[in-house]
């Protein structure tokens, strides 16, 4: 995939951050209203989240249709779980506390600016909680040739030097995917 793609892939990975977000303005809307736009930014924030979930869905399709695959052995396979979950409580658990009328708007926007630039310049790929919603996991593997890569994949067991058939994503990165005659 090219870099807008794995950039469109970090986004959408960022949907549960937005839906969040949208829940805190909505509260702040109906109950608190401490900050002015709460109604907006809770709309914007649904809307962005739609629209990263409908991109996703288009994604996921594309990249099982119409990407080439490839197979190799895994070596060695380990879990990346842990990783994702806290990932995950890194960035959602800040919005119960925050509150929008006291944020430094510029500094917030030169963050996500440098954030963008580092998605670009660097192998950097986030993790994708929607994809935990539809049954897939995340693993470390090393292949039989000794590279590592990182799997998403929603297989449960592994057999020691089992070919199965992927495509990558971006950056090593690889996505498992079914062959027709599997079932």
């Amino acid at each position: 995939m090219s870099k807008v793609m794995k950039f469109i892939w970090s986004c959408i990975s960022l949907t549960p951050l937005f839906i969040v977000l949208g829940l805190v303005f909505l509260s702040d809307w109906l109950w608190k209203q401490t900050f002015s736009y709460s109604k907006v930014c809770f709309i914007i924030c649904l809307s962005i989240a739609i629209v990263l979930i409908l991109l996703f869905v288009l994604i996921m399709t594309f990249i099982i249709k119409h990407l080439d695959k490839i197979s190799f052995g895994i070596e060695e396979i380990e879990n990346k779980d842990d990783t994702v979950a806290s990932g995950m409580l890194t960035y959602l658990l800040p919005l119960v506390t925050i509150s929008f009328a006291e944020i430094n708007w510029v500094a917030f926007g030169g963050l996500i600016i440098v954030m963008v630039i580092l998605l670009f310049i660097t192998r950097i790929a986030l993790f994708n909680p929607l994809l935990y919603f539809l049954g897939y996991k995340y693993y470390s593997i090393k292949a039989e040739s000794g590279v590592k890569y990182t799997l998403i994949t929603k297989a449960k067991k592994f057999k020691k030097g089992e070919s199965k058939s992927f495509v990558e994503l971006f950056d090593n990165l690889y996505l498992e995917v079914k062959d027709k005659d599997d079932k």
